[in-house]
């Protein structure tokens, strides 16, 4: 059974929200009006908080903050064309960092790529080296949130709008935010020597469950966020800059956890 542009719009904000989906960033534009409506109608119930800007490089940068800060998924949408293109500089940052965010971009039908059609694009795939949902069907968003970012590209067809006008958040169930991750294999640790150097996202995980793991294994703590690790090693690269310290606390293996990009040594 073919879906309309506001069931599908619909279906994939409710189907985030109940995810636990909470903050959504939003470049308004015409392809993405379905989207737009949907986001204010949650928006007017307090059910999200929604954060309009104009500008989609803004935007996506925006999101990507909300992400880091809050550890959770933050969803961040744009009508179709050009403006998806502006999503890349921050698609980058989140992949790089594996950042929890999610690229919505609004798009035409397939039908209508190479055709000359006005603000249409080659979007699947416009993220690389994100991973692209191209569809105009309903999808499981759960299977999309697995703790990095995606980029789902959702084709509206028109009428973009209709006259539905019952309430599609009527009973909404919001849960707490759950990332889909599963550990592929142990950690083995068999030296004594170790080392933990921690960059400045923590990979996602909290400040105490580090400290606990540096603590099981004996090691000392490097990090580029020394407020929340009070007894790492303060001002690490200025004492390995000599050689004889280097020489004296060479480590035989050392964990990184996170991306260490803050200080170059």
């Amino acid at each position: 059974m073919s879906i309309n542009a506001s069931q599908l719009a619909r279906s994939t904000i409710r189907q985030l929200i109940e995810l636990g989906v909470s903050d959504f960033v939003l470049s308004p534009g015409s392809r993405n009006a379905p989207l737009s409506i949907a986001l204010h109608e949650a928006a007017k119930k307090e059910i999200i908080e929604l954060h309009v800007r104009i500008d989609e490089r803004g935007a996506a940068y925006y999101a990507l903050g909300i992400s880091k800060a809050s550890n959770t998924y933050v969803a961040v949408i744009c009508t179709s064309g050009t403006a998806a293109a502006n999503y890349h500089p921050a698609a980058l940052e989140a992949y790089h960092s594996n950042t929890s965010l999610l690229f919505i971009t609004a798009d035409r039908p397939a039908r209508l790529r190479r055709t000359g059609a006005n603000q249409t694009t080659l979007q699947d795939g416009i993220l690389s080296p994100l991973i692209t949902i191209d569809t105009a069907e309903i999808v499981d968003c759960k299977k999309l949130l697995r703790g990095g970012p995606v980029h789902l590209n959702l084709q509206f067809d028109e009428p973009l709008l209709d006259t539905d006008s019952h309430d599609w958040l009527a009973g909404i169930h919001v849960s707490e935010p759950v990332l889909n991750i599963s550990p592929t294999e142990q950690l083995e640790i068999t030296t004594d020597r170790n080392i933990v150097i921690v960059g400045h996202d923590r990979a996602g995980f909290s400040a105490q469950a580090i400290i606990d793991f540096a603590a099981s294994l004996n090691a000392p703590l490097i990090d580029e966020d020394p407020l929340s690790f009070k007894d790492c090693i303060a001002h690490a690269p200025i004492l390995l800059s000599s050689p004889h310290v280097r020489e004296k606390l060479q480590a035989e293996l050392a964990i990184v956890i996170g991306r260490t990009t803050l200080s170059r040594p």
